[in-house]
């Protein structure tokens, strides 16, 4: 793993700025954001062999609760087209395909729920201990000591 996180307009205050690569056997991950940028960049920015896939946005839960607007809401958490991914990718025949990808409605109160459920009923987890672990170690590690650096888990 590759970690820069630092304060770039002033070291004494908050982080304002992270990259974090993670590398794999077959591909990379690169987790990026700023501060100090006049137009933001894209959500999602993915590239594959065949196709890349790109979304401006997460889903709108957090506007929306902001709003007042209750989960219960006919609506909640919809995208409008225009937030909607963008796909462009050659099929297996070979042809080109363009098209817009609908943002699934998010549910973060599901994650609590299933929480609950595991802690009081033993039902599986959304997330396994594992998986929890291994974040909590990558964000761990991105914010001790000197930066850039690179590390190995």
């Amino acid at each position: 793993m590759f970690y820069d996180v630092k304060s770039i307009r002033n070291p004494s205050n908050a982080d304002d700025y992270y990259e974090i690569q993670l590398f794999y056997n077959t591909f990379k991950v690169k987790l990026k954001t700023s501060h100090l940028v006049k137009l933001p960049y894209y959500r999602f920015t993915i590239h594959g062999k065949r196709g890349s896939f790109i979304k401006r946005s997460i889903d709108r839960q957090e506007e929306f609760l902001k709003k007042g607007i209750l989960p219960e809401t006919k609506g909640f958490g919809l995208d409008t087209p225009n937030d909607y991914g963008l796909m462009n990718y050659i099929s297996t025949t070979g042809e080109e395909i363009t098209k817009f990808i609908e943002t699934p409605i998010g549910d973060y109160g599901r994650v609590y729920d299933n929480i609950y459920s595991a802690i009081m009923y033993h039902k599986p987890k959304l997330v396994n201990d594992d998986e929890l672990l291994t974040v909590i170690e990558i964000l761990e590690k991105a914010f001790k000591g000197d930066n850039p650096k690179i590390i190995t888990l």
